[in-house]
């Protein structure tokens, strides 16, 4: 039997890739994102996550899938601010996408699943980034549920694990970090490998979190960055 997951953010950059590597993986991806794209293959759910009705239409539609056996929660929003710059409304924002969408998503995708596998996607902002108050503590939020969903769905034959990826090479890393700039250049300066990641490299290890071989792994928060966070914690 064909096994389903659903992956959010599922058309652009990581989640594009993710999607791509799972349905190799011979499962049937389930796509979630604000609009279904002429090329995307098989069920879809369109779906703004900031937008709390459509989540919650979304989540109904979960709750209804048959033989669900996963769920990357890879959809979220980034935001730069120095303490100076928080305000209400951007945090609540940033939560909103970040912490609780994927809380929910997770409820729901729960109550469809008999065992089954979650695989929520962090960042290494987490870990601490100047001018990343609200995106880097929404970050570790969701590593903190992900260890706290691990104990609860354990007993389940659920496991719940994290992917933290440093910088990855995507449109929107680029649009922000061109080449030959001082952003690219301070990025590779704390990367020991000296080399940006793929979304590729992501995928490959959410397909191993997704697959029966990871029945043992659970509650873990994965970097996956080159080494910049071993780095940081030598320093």
């Amino acid at each position: 039997m064909t096994k389903l997951c659903i992956v959010t953010g599922a058309t652009r950059g990581i989640g594009r890739a993710i999607s791509a590597r799972l349905s190799e993986s011979k499962y049937q991806v389930v796509g979630l994102a604000r609009s279904r794209p002429d090329w995307w293959q098989g069920e879809f759910i369109e779906c703004d996550i900031l937008d709390r009705e459509a989540l919650r239409q979304a989540c109904e539609q979960i709750r209804s899938l048959p033989n669900l056996w996963g769920l990357v929660n890879n959809a979220g929003v980034g935001h730069a601010d120095a303490i100076p710059e928080i305000r209400y409304e951007d945090m609540e924002r940033v939560f909103m996408a970040n912490t609780f969408a994927p809380a929910l998503l997770a409820q729901a995708a729960v109550a469809a699943m008999g065992e089954g596998r979650i695989v929520n996607i962090c960042s290494t902002a987490m870990l601490g980034k100047a001018e990343r108050s609200s995106y880097g503590s929404s970050k570790a939020a969701l590593a903190s549920l992900t260890r706290t969903w691990a104990l609860e769905l354990a007993t389940r034959g659920i496991t719940v694990n994290a992917v933290s990826p440093g910088p990855i090479e995507t449109e929107l890393f680029r649009s922000r970090n061109p080449v030959g700039s001082v952003g690219e250049r301070q990025q590779l300066e704390a990367i020991p490998i000296g080399k940006f990641g793929e979304p590729e490299n992501v995928a490959t290890l959410v397909a191993f979190l997704m697959g029966q071989d990871a029945f043992y792994c659970t509650g873990q928060v994965i970097n996956l960055d080159g080494g910049m966070s071993v780095g940081k914690s030598s320093m």
